[in-house]
């Protein structure tokens, strides 16, 4: 739980919504047909097949991400329109991968299904790359009105509280912190969970 300060308003708690720990799958979000300007050429394959074995034998987690619809995907970045290597789809063995489609890649994102992409494709993936998870910000911002319509002056029963350890002790630290510190869960006094 965190707490809002500021202003003059009484404080409020806010509790962070319960997100499932894995996401769906690719295959809810996958046409069945793609144009096959989507899929790569045999050049690039190859480049991005080198580039990670270059980096993979020198230690660096650098490379390509290739999905089937039963995986979850990687995060979706505005460079996307580069060459895909983030997310690729598997088509099969004998067949180069290929890049979500930007229609993909707005139902990656959880925009509604007739969400109007008016661009090319390039500007389409830079703006799904560097959006937010609609579904995610919504449950947030739904967190944030209870929290608001919640009575100011009873405390939840469990905070989480900026501290730092001093020898034995765990004392807190006044928010906000003036550098980067643990946080500790502690249980209100009198409240029940």
């Amino acid at each position: 739980m965190l707490q809002f300060y500021g202003g003059t308003s009484p404080q409020r708690y806010f509790e962070f919504p319960g997100f499932p720990i894995e996401g769906p799958k690719l295959e809810t979000i996958l046409d069945p047909y793609t144009p096959d300007k989507y899929t790569l050429s045999d050049h690039l394959w190859k480049y991005l097949q080198a580039y990670a074995l270059k980096h993979k034998a020198a230690g660096n987690g650098f490379g390509f991400g290739l999905f089937t619809g039963k995986d979850v995907a990687r995060t979706l970045s505005a460079r996307y329109h580069k060459d895909g290597s983030e997310i690729l789809i598997s088509q099969g063995p004998n067949k180069n991968p290929r890049r979500l489609s930007p229609r993909e890649c707005c139902r990656l994102m959880g925009y509604p299904s007739d969400f109007k992409i008016p661009v090319s494709d390039t500007q389409a993936y830079r703006q799904f790359g560097n959006s937010v998870v609609v579904p995610v910000v919504e449950q947030i911002a739904a967190s944030v009105v209870r929290s608001l319509h919640a009575p100011s002056d009873v405390p939840p029963a469990l905070v989480l509280q900026a501290a730092e350890r001093k020898g034995r002790e765990i004392v807190e630290v006044p928010l906000p912190p003036k550098q980067p510190v643990r946080y500790v869960i502690k249980r209100t006094k009198g409240v029940k969970p």
